[in-house]
């Protein structure tokens, strides 16, 4: 009787658990898949921006033991990019705070998908949060944002932060700044088209 009420505890508890993880899933506004393994997160697809798909690269941050004075805890928003010159690696892909201060590195077991998702983009913007746990574990994600546009690179950076917010409890430290930055440029953009499109205008009368 005893062994009976046992189990029926533990599949009550299981059955709470699936329940909870269904309800984040469906109210997050984005599906997240949980990683296969430590080392590697799933491509996360959604829907068209503009005619582009509209994908992240997701994986965990290695390295973050040796870059503690430039770790951001909690949530952060940054860039990564390829470091060929590094002397243990050369096939490293670096992630900054956005300072420019080196949070760590796409893992080494990631670097082929990472590659493969963008394998013509040298820098992308990266949003996620770090944390440290009770016994002194590390714990990350990282989402690297495919750079279509500005505009897109915008959008995104404003639905991931939600999604962070909302799935994790993280504010992303910063992100103003950067999305402010992101509009001067897309300001700077559209006076150049301006100016180009007035000069083919004068040209062709």
């Amino acid at each position: 009787m005893i062994l009976i009420l046992i189990i029926s505890i533990i599949f009550l508890i299981w059955s709470i658990v699936q329940l909870v993880k269904n309800y984040e899933k469906n109210n997050t506004g984005v599906s997240i898949k949980e990683p296969e393994n430590k080392e590697e997160r799933n491509l996360i697809e959604t829907p068209d921006w503009r005619g582009q798909p509209k994908s992240l690269f997701s994986c965990t941050i290695a390295g973050l033991e040796y870059h503690l004075d430039t770790m951001v805890y909690g949530g952060f928003v940054g860039y990564s990019a390829p470091e060929p010159q590094n002397p243990h690696d050369i096939n490293a892909i670096a992630i900054y705070n956005i300072d420019g201060g080196l949070i760590g590195y796409v893992p080494r077991k990631a670097q082929s998908a990472y590659r493969s998702h963008f394998p013509d983009q040298v820098i992308t913007y990266v949003i996620g949060y770090t944390e440290v746990d009770e016994i002194g574990k590390f714990i990350s994600n990282a989402w690297l944002i495919r750079v279509h546009s500005f505009e897109y690179a915008k959008d995104e950076l404003i639905r991931m932060s939600k999604v962070i917010k909302k799935k994790y409890g993280y504010d992303i430290d910063r992100l103003n700044e950067v999305l402010d930055q992101i509009d001067g440029i897309i300001k700077q953009d559209n006076q150049v088209d301006k100016q180009v499109k007035e000069t083919q205008e004068i040209e062709h009368e």
